[in-house]
């Protein structure tokens, strides 16, 4: 099989996975050290106990969705809804900063995600 057509039939499936370890890492970063996060929650002060929980349950959320796509449950939704979540996050970094590093990262990411749910998606262990 050449390259192109291993990459036709599974690149969807790997972004899926790799999407769900981006989601992943993400998620548990923000759940674990909810500090480090808040100077990206607008309107809400740095450090204050709203923008704390706001990481959390944002953390929470990127923890679930990587659970779906590395599961295989619903992953077109979960990254679809993935997708909304990054639109939002490139929103609030471009609109205050501009475009930087950490905006052009995430847009990429949005770029995977929305890739993903529009993709179709093999098992990579089939009963």
């Amino acid at each position: 099989m050449q390259l192109l057509q291993l990459l036709e039939r599974w690149g969807p499936t790997a972004g899926r996975y790799l999407l769900g370890v981006v989601f992943c890492w993400f998620g548990i970063h923000e759940v674990w050290h909810p500090s480090l996060w808040t100077g990206y929650v607008p309107i809400f002060a740095t450090g204050s106990q709203v923008a704390l929980v706001l990481v959390v349950l944002h953390g929470d959320l990127l923890l679930l969705l990587s659970a779906a796509l590395l599961l295989g449950i619903a992953p077109r939704l979960a990254a679809l809804i993935g997708s909304g979540l990054l639109f939002e996050i490139v929103c609030s970094l471009i609109l205050p900063y501009g475009l930087n590093d950490i905006a052009m990262r995430d847009l990429g990411i949005l770029g995977l995600a929305v890739t993903v749910a529009a993709g179709r998606h093999r098992l990579l262990i089939s009963t």
